[in-house]
């Protein structure tokens, strides 16, 4: 069994999205029919992705996000430098996850991470590709939610 990390502003979940988790947990199914439906976005990077990438676009009003976040090659140096993801909005790209987050995550670990938006920014990842030999690889799946939630 994975690992997870749930992080919501440095506090407990709350009610609705640990309910929510507990729904898709082991349902990789549940996870694309919900992204396919338009409640989020996401994208895969492995070590030689570089720049910033769009997860999710912004629309009006303040949102939750909710991110599940699964290593899919182990992060590490090699004799270079393994890559490095973080993850927020536009004008605060590390707002829901910085660099040191996924610096040396094992293969198969998965960080559920929750926060905030603010109104009409997209949700961004910024990514640095390895150097010579280091490895990583990171897919993401973004739940734009409800802030009431």
């Amino acid at each position: 069994m994975a690992e997870r990390i749930l992080t919501v502003g440095g506090n407990r979940a709350s009610r609705p999205i640990a309910q929510f988790l507990k729904t898709i947990d082991g349902s990789p199914a549940a996870v694309t029919a919900l992204l396919a439906a338009g409640l989020g976005g996401g994208g895969a990077y492995i070590k030689t992705d570089a720049g910033v990438k769009t997860l999710a676009t912004g629309t009006a009003g303040a949102k939750k996000v909710l991110l599940i976040c699964t290593v899919t090659e182990v992060f590490a140096n090699g004799t270079g430098a393994q890559p490095t993801v973080k993850i927020g909005e536009v004008g605060s790209d590390a707002s829901l996850a910085a660099t040191s987050v996924f610096t040396g995550a094992t293969l198969n670990k998965v960080f559920v991470l929750v926060g905030n938006l603010t109104a009409s920014t997209n949700l961004i990842a910024t990514v640095t590709a390895a150097t010579l030999t280091g490895t990583g690889g990171l897919s993401i799946a973004a739940f734009i939610l409800p802030a009431s939630i």
